[in-house]
């Protein structure tokens, strides 16, 4: 059976993100990035709906609060093999302008099952 990969890439969230009180004033924009890699058959109905993912993390996610990128990651993730069983999932999540010195454009987390 032929193997398939279907991205979704810069999927925004808005949710806060940090420990730091200053992260935790605010929700800032996050990206999600996911990934399902399974078998596929040509003219069946897709594995995973793309739109229905999106929407699915945007109902959970948004507006939650995380204390790190890493819960976010992890979080999709769960719901994503929950909501889509076959195959595997990766997920990335991107916090743009994280409070680190020297500055740094971005903080990116990636989770795999």
């Amino acid at each position: 059976m032929p193997q398939g990969v279907l991205r979704l890439e810069g999927i925004e969230l808005r949710a806060t993100v940090g420990v730091q009180p200053a992260e935790r004033l605010h929700p800032r924009t996050v990206e999600l990035d996911i990934e399902w890699q399974g078998e596929v058959s040509p003219g069946s109905t897709p594995a995973v709906d793309y739109a229905a993912a999106a929407g699915e993390l945007a109902a959970r996610l948004g507006g939650a609060v995380f204390d790190y990128i890493e819960d976010i990651g992890c979080e999709a993730l769960g719901i994503l093999r929950a909501s889509f069983p076959g195959g595997l999932w990766k997920v990335r999540v991107t916090k743009p302008c994280p409070p680190t010195e020297p500055r740094s454009a971005r903080a990116v987390f990636e989770v795999s099952s």
